[in-house]
């Protein structure tokens, strides 16, 4: 599932959508398609993991199988005629599916409480795209605010996050080393960007095709992009501290939560920010476990 998610959000939603913009060349052509194969395992591993959670996760298990299903009726004549129902019903499951997750594991984990902004910032965006079904207005929002809310967010549940047993100091240390390297990978970027008008005009065309957040104000891309380097520095650090579960699903929520402005246009979308609230749970559930069975060996 990383793995498919990774290459849907670089050649699905990265170089895909950027074929309209200035920076449309042969090779952004020939590696388009790979995004139908980011996507195919995406949805693929979804089936593999609902189908193996089914008796823990219920809810979740639910709400892929809509998902697979409307994956596979969209080869029908009437799908056109469907398709906002399924919508309807897959923002209001996957709602459900992430609050459902917060309560579980705040209640394993009260730092796990941490997560609230980055799903009550999910629903925000799940209202926008059904304004754009309905043609509602809304007040403007600035995505980059909502982004750097979630992002501030998971920064503080990653450092709180403690592992049982503790990992070592040395691992503590190399977590932390390797987000700072991450955070650093993203200077040059910002540089670039904040310093060459060019580019930054390049930027503001793409980054709303890659991550659905739109440029209200073009001079907050710097800001964008920041944001995007506490983020990987998050990530990184919690999947090396012990928490890889909880790392990948941050990063579907990122990468597919903000598509909400234009629509979602794929139905895995919707139900990605869900994918990630479960993984996290997941790893909640499956250390409490590990927890039970460690207490219980140590008493016999």
């Amino acid at each position: 599932m990383a793995i498919g998610t990774i290459i849907r959000f670089i050649f699905g939603q990265g170089l895909s959508n950027s074929l309209s913009t200035p920076l449309n060349n042969q090779l952004m052509v020939d590696l388009a398609p790979l995004s139908t194969f980011g996507y195919t395992l995406e949805i693929a591993s979804l089936a593999l993991l609902s189908f193996s959670l089914w008796r823990k996760m219920k809810l979740f298990s639910l709400t892929v199988a809509i998902l697979l299903f409307a994956t596979f009726a969209s080869i029908l004549p009437i799908y056109t005629s469907i398709v906002f129902p399924l919508t309807l019903v897959l923002i209001f499951m996957s709602s459900i599916v992430m609050f459902q997750g917060l309560y579980v594991s705040a209640k394993k984990r009260i730092t796990s409480s941490l997560l609230a902004p980055i799903y009550s910032s999910v629903i925000l965006l799940y209202f926008v795209s059904l304004s754009l079904f309905l043609n509602l207005s809304l007040p403007i929002i600035s995505y980059v605010i909502v982004y750097g809310i979630m992002v501030f967010s998971f920064l503080a549940y990653s450092i709180t996050y403690t592992v049982k047993p503790s990992p070592s100091f040395k691992r503590y240390l190399i977590s932390y080393v390797a987000g700072g390297i991450a955070f650093a990978s993203m200077i040059p970027f910002y540089i670039l960007v904040s310093t060459n008008r060019f580019m930054e005009i390049i930027m503001e065309n793409v980054i709303p095709y890659m991550t659905g957040f739109v440029l209200y104000n073009p001079y907050l891309l710097p800001l964008a992009i920041i944001f995007s380097a506490i983020a990987l520095f998050s990530i990184i650090s919690l999947a090396i501290k012990g928490n890889p579960y909880a790392a990948l699903g941050f990063f579907m929520i990122i990468t597919s939560a903000f598509m909400a402005t234009v629509g979602f246009g794929l139905l895995l979308l919707i139900v990605s920010p869900a994918v990630g609230s479960a993984l996290i749970t997941y790893n909640e559930i499956k250390e409490k476990n590990a927890q039970i069975l460690l207490d219980q060996s140590e008493e016999e």
